[in-house]
């Protein structure tokens, strides 16, 4: 039992010691070279696509129109489904066309 506790309690501080230590989503994306600010457009697409269910085909269009990697277009499409903005996002301008 002893151990037991040892153990999850060892797992649960490793879990909590990654979460305090990563950076936000927006910290990240700063350090990210994005190929050009994205286009208010894009965002909008990107809610679309999401609405009508088709994540996959918004990672891919994020991936496309911002050159970011897989993990962080995951971040932002989660964040654009979770209601964020890309002014929360992004700390760059925001093209207005594309």
């Amino acid at each position: 039992l002893a151990i037991g506790t040892f153990v999850l309690g060892f797992i649960l501080g490793r879990l909590s010691a990654g979460r305090q230590n990563s950076p936000s989503i927006s910290q990240r994306l700063v350090q990210t070279q994005v190929s050009a600010p994205p286009p208010l457009e894009l965002e909008d697409q990107l809610r679309q696509m999401l609405h009508q269910g088709n994540k996959i085909g918004a990672l891919k269009r994020c991936r496309e129109a911002t050159g970011l990697g897989l993990k962080e277009a995951k971040e932002v499409v989660d964040a654009i489904e979770a209601g964020r903005t890309f002014k929360d996002l992004f700390n760059t301008s925001i093209n207005t066309t594309e």
